[in-house]
């Protein structure tokens, strides 16, 4: 099942959170913030877009953050960037697949240009956003300084 978050849901994306960013090119040089990330969730839930997918007896298996801001260069039109987006590997290409379909689904007649990132640390993003009908924009390279 995919649904909006609900408060009970905070906790278990904040240990997902830590996991996940265990997996950034960032764990190394910047600490996870537990605080912060609650923050950014409730931000994400309440003026955003935040999905998570749950199992039979409603425990998160993934779950898929986009965050909604005019489009810089015309703000006539507005823009989805992808925050975050995980799915446990066990149930990844199901569950992922249908994350992905529907946030598109529901963003549809709200976001203009929606954006994936793929990061260093993913597998075999590129070829499924290309299959799915994205191209490929720009690539960010990043520095702590």
């Amino acid at each position: 099942m995919i649904r909006p978050i609900i408060y009970d849901d905070i906790l278990p994306l904040l240990h997902y959170g830590e996991y996940f960013w265990k997996q950034t090119p960032y764990q190394d040089v910047i600490e996870y913030n537990p605080e912060a990330v609650e923050d950014l969730l409730i931000e994400m839930a309440q003026n955003h877009y935040l999905r998570v997918t749950t199992d039979e007896d409603d425990k998160i298996l993934g779950f898929i953050g986009i965050f909604i801001s005019p489009f810089p260069f015309n703000p006539d039109y507005t823009l989805g960037t992808e925050m975050f987006f995980f799915v446990h590997p066990e149930v990844r290409d199901g569950r992922g697949k249908e994350m992905f379909k529907q946030a598109e689904e529901d963003l549809k007649e709200r976001v203009t240009v929606l954006s994936f990132g793929d990061m260093v640390t993913s597998k075999d993003m590129q070829e499924y956003y290309v299959s799915e009908g994205y191209k490929l924009s720009e690539n960010a390279y990043t520095k702590v300084l």
